[in-house]
């Protein structure tokens, strides 16, 4: 599994899980394409979020636009690899989430920053998604425990809602195509 490779430790993880029977190919497909249209409740939040400030559109694709990440950080046949880094700040609040080549990904290590990670598999009928965090020193890890306990019940929602979005849109494909 690619995660592995570029992600071997962390210290906080989410993982869900959905069977359904598509071809690999067209659900990688599927997450890549996948826009606002497709995740309703996760626009809903995230213009909630922004205090009305920003509306996600409805025909923008959500990993370009929700993490501004650009494209994946690794890709097989089966899996999609996201990543960035984020420095934590005191008040909780992060910097611009900053990506980076796979190479420097794995080995960064700067102090007070988190590494982020998520991935979508589809192997053997099952989608699932694995989010993955590792934060650098023991004092931003104190302070990001706080954050992801308050975070962890509405990004399992929002990691729910992505794997049933991604099954619609398969079944979407394969009623059309």
């Amino acid at each position: 599994m690619l995660f592995d490779i570029l992600f071997p430790r962390w210290q906080f993880r989410e993982v869900h899980r959905l069977a359904f029977d598509a071809a690999p190919g067209d659900v990688l497909q599927a997450i890549e394409s996948a826009t606002w249209r497709d995740f309703p409740m996760l626009r809903t939040l995230m213009t909630l979020a922004s205090l009305g400030r920003w509306r996600p559109p409805r025909d923008g694709l959500v990993f370009d636009d929700f993490l501004g990440t650009g494209p994946a950080l690794a890709r097989a046949d089966d899996e999609i690899v996201f990543g960035w880094v984020n420095r934590l700040q005191r008040d909780g609040d992060g910097s611009p989430l900053v990506r980076m080549a796979p190479e420097q990904f794995t080995g960064f290590a700067e102090p007070r920053h988190a590494k982020v990670g998520f991935n979508f598999r589809y192997r053997d009928g099952e989608l699932s998604t694995q989010t993955r965090v590792l934060v650098t020193d023991a004092r931003t890890r104190w302070l990001f425990r706080l954050y992801w306990l308050s975070i962890r019940l509405p990004g399992g929602l929002v990691r729910r809602e992505w794997l049933r979005g991604i099954r619609r849109r398969v079944a979407q494909a394969q009623r059309t195509g």
